[in-house]
């Protein structure tokens, strides 16, 4: 396939360069990055926002997710300290250790290509109900013997409560 001459002078900037020829093939998913964390950031100058290449390759483009665990190294990339907390983490450690693909990664509450930031108070008071989707069902938690009634109970619970009237400064999972 004939290229265009090379006029970057970075691997970083032929990156941010050519990134966007990601969507003649891969348009709905080029198009939900737009308005993600990343998409935002690159729209904002930040040259450091991750773009399809930093997390897929170019040419060497292997299955994501497979091994699971890929998904987490991936972030990992550009996400190392909080890489190292989910690795720590029950999660984590389920997958990274005991190759356990049940549990969540990276993916499962942040999304893939349309990241919301996690930093806003939406994405805090969208938490518990995202635990829930997974700890709340009886039969993903019955082989691991967790209860499923948490997110009964905090509904219930004063800060649930409070998180339904629109309160969003109340305790959720996030915390």
């Amino acid at each position: 396939y004939p290229h265009e001459p090379v006029t970057a002078t970075s691997e970083r900037e032929y990156n941010l360069q050519n990134y966007t020829k990601c969507a003649e093939c891969h348009e709905k998913h080029y198009e939900r990055t737009l308005d993600s964390v990343h998409g935002v950031a690159l729209e904002a100058g930040n040259e450091n926002a991750a773009v399809c290449t930093d997390c897929h390759g170019a040419h060497d483009t292997p299955t994501p997710d497979v091994p699971r665990e890929r998904i987490s190294q991936t972030c990992r990339q550009c996400h190392s300290n909080i890489y190292d907390t989910y690795a720590e983490s029950v999660h984590g450690e389920a997958l990274l250790a005991d190759s356990n693909e049940d549990v969540a990664t990276c993916i499962d509450c942040h999304g893939v290509h349309d990241i919301d930031n996690p930093t806003t108070a939406l994405a805090r008071s969208r938490s518990p109900e995202l635990c829930a989707s997974c700890h709340a069902d009886v039969t993903e938690m019955r082989q691991y013997d967790l209860p499923t009634d948490q997110w009964a109970k905090y509904k219930e619970s004063i800060h649930g409560l409070r998180l339904a009237e629109g309160d969003t400064s109340v305790a959720t999972c996030y915390d």
